[in-house]
């Protein structure tokens, strides 16, 4: 994938142009997780998992303070981060039509109906949708932007060659696995990554990108590798694992008490580094290959492994 970052958003999309044809203003709108207490929102998880409370999110007419985020004077570009640091996917191009359109409830935060636009897409637009990432970086708590020069200045990264959420569908070999955890997330229940994770037993490598933390795992349940990565993409490590009557996860369990699931889903990388057949040979190997990368890269004294 080629690298635009010498082009700004100005040079696809001719902001005045587009201000007056619909004599209205252009707003970038940098969508940002947020939390109430230990429960965060993200909007790359409703993006990937629910479509329809992401476009509610990202089209929500007042904070909480009752501010005015937009309204029906704007065309309103929808921008999500999908990577760190600062790459943002265009996942929507609307014309704003009632701002105040409808409400709808958000399954885990306790709010009030929360009033959402009506909108329609702008049809010039939606050939960039899915498509376009920009490189922005927030330097304020402001994240929504109708300043026309500071619109028309966006840095362009990079066009994808095919909407961001059909990318990597097909399972890429078990030697070709090193994801990071959105991006995991969104495949791992594609039949064919399903099918192929499920069939095998093997040991697995965690990495923490901000530290450089290991963990090294073996998986060796009903469900192969499959079973164990859903266990941690769910919960940031396995609750339940047992190994000689001991509980082997413990400062997996500790960083996800401290720092909360958030932390893992933006931080930390999953690879395979072996893979052994489902049978009572390859629980075998799995564990004892386990024990051996343990040592290997040292990841009971410099990463996760307690044990």
């Amino acid at each position: 994938m080629r690298n635009m970052t010498q082009l700004v958003l100005n040079d696809l999309i001719n902001i005045d142009k587009f201000r007056s044809k619909y004599n209205k203003r252009v707003m970038a709108r940098f969508n940002t997780d947020w939390s109430v207490g230990e429960q965060r929102r993200s909007y790359l998880d409703m993006y990937t998992n629910d479509p329809t409370l992401f476009r509610n999110w990202a089209n929500s007419t007042y904070s909480a303070q009752h501010i005015t985020r937009e309204s029906e004077q704007d065309l309103v570009l929808q921008f999500i981060k999908i990577q760190q640091p600062d790459l943002w996917l265009l996942t929507q191009a609307v014309n704003i039509q009632k701002k105040e359109g409808h409400t709808f409830r958000d399954p885990i935060f306790d709010y009030d109906d929360i009033w959402s636009a009506n909108y329609t897409d702008i049809p010039e637009l939606q050939k960039y949708v899915n498509l376009l990432v920009v490189k922005w970086k927030n330097f304020s708590r402001v994240w929504r932007y109708v300043d026309p020069n500071k619109v028309k200045s966006i840095p362009i990264y990079q066009i994808l060659p095919k909407p961001y959420h059909l990318l990597d569908l097909e399972f890429p070999g078990f030697n070709k696995i090193k994801m990071r955890y959105p991006d995991l997330k969104r495949v791992i229940n594609q039949p064919e990554w399903k099918q192929a994770l499920s069939g095998v037993y093997g040991v697995y490598l965690i990495t923490d990108l901000s530290n450089g933390q290991l963990y090294v795992g073996s998986a060796y349940g009903e469900d192969g590798i499959y079973g164990r990565w859903c266990t941690y993409l769910t919960s940031g490590y396995d609750k339940y694992e047992n190994e000689s009557g001991d509980y082997p996860n413990k400062r997996l369990r500790d960083l996800v008490r401290k720092r909360g699931i958030q932390y893992v889903k933006q931080n930390f990388q999953y690879s395979l580094l072996e893979i052994f057949p489902k049978n009572e040979m390859g629980k075998s190997n799995a564990l004892t290959r386990e024990n051996y990368w343990k040592e290997m890269v040292d990841s009971r004294y410099h990463g996760y492994n307690a044990n």
